[in-house]
């Protein structure tokens, strides 16, 4: 699991899915901080499940006052929240 800062995390789909457990820990400890950005430049593709981790950890730090913000999506990653039916929801996030 890749950060630049504790609030800063590379999207690595497939080392999410293989490690559940550590990319949540990353996830809550760039909630704590109020800021998550999630750099989601790299992956072509975005599994269902890391995407409800996305969700949950969007719901977490925007319930606290703080900002989530999906980092220069790739065209993948834009194709599959499309796909999944979250374009929308994610549309404010995207940086």
């Amino acid at each position: 699991m890749a950060s630049d800062s504790l609030s800063t995390l590379t999207l690595e789909p497939d080392d999410w899915l293989d490690d559940p457990e550590t990319a949540i820990g990353a996830l809550s400890a760039a909630v704590a901080t109020g800021e998550v950005c999630v750099d989601a430049s790299g992956p072509r593709m975005l599994p269902a499940q890391v995407l409800q981790m996305l969700i949950s950890a969007r719901k977490s730090v925007e319930a606290q006052g703080g900002r989530f913000v999906l980092r220069a999506p790739s065209e993948g990653v834009v194709r599959s929240l499309t796909a999944l039916g979250f374009a929308d929801y994610f549309e404010g996030a995207l940086q």
